[in-house]
């Protein structure tokens, strides 16, 4: 058990719910490309790390767990909708040495779009290796024990 974990998870819960409270109350401050769905689930991977928080201090792993695929799903999808279904990106490309811009560009928002996009593609792509590769070795092993136990 893991105590100094269990306040901060409970102040993260808080804010998450706190402030989805207030996304959902008061949506004229939001930006008006995004939908209020995407807005909540901002602020609701805050309610779920506050969650994760809690129950890894608790010493719940397979709660945390859940709670952390959970977080995981929520970023890439509102990096996917930020990638794929927002019109208006913006983006500095900057060259630095040791902290210190060298050269600086701002390219135009078509560029930034398709840069954007060809990014969060290669990180789907990665995702689903990662979890087709997993699948594959969980088969494989129940198709092992399962030939050993005959």
């Amino acid at each position: 058990m893991n105590r100094p974990q269990i306040p901060f998870g409970i102040v993260f819960l808080i804010v998450g719910l706190v402030a989805g409270y207030f996304v959902s109350t008061h949506p004229e401050s939001l930006n008006p490309s995004w939908p209020m769905w995407m807005a909540l689930l901002a602020v609701s991977m805050f309610a779920f790390a506050g969650l994760y928080m809690v129950a890894e201090g608790l010493g719940y792993p397979h709660l945390s767990a859940a709670a952390g695929k959970v977080i995981v799903v929520l970023m890439l999808a509102m990096a996917n909708w930020a990638a794929f279904f927002t019109t208006d990106i913006q983006c500095v490309e900057t060259l630095s040495f040791l902290g210190t811009p060298i050269l600086r560009r701002f390219p135009s928002a078509v560029e930034c779009g398709i840069e954007l996009k060809v990014i969060i593609t290669c990180i789907d792509a990665l995702v689903v290796f990662i979890i087709a590769a997993f699948v594959w070795r969980n088969r494989a092993r129940r198709r092992a024990s399962a030939r050993t136990t005959r």
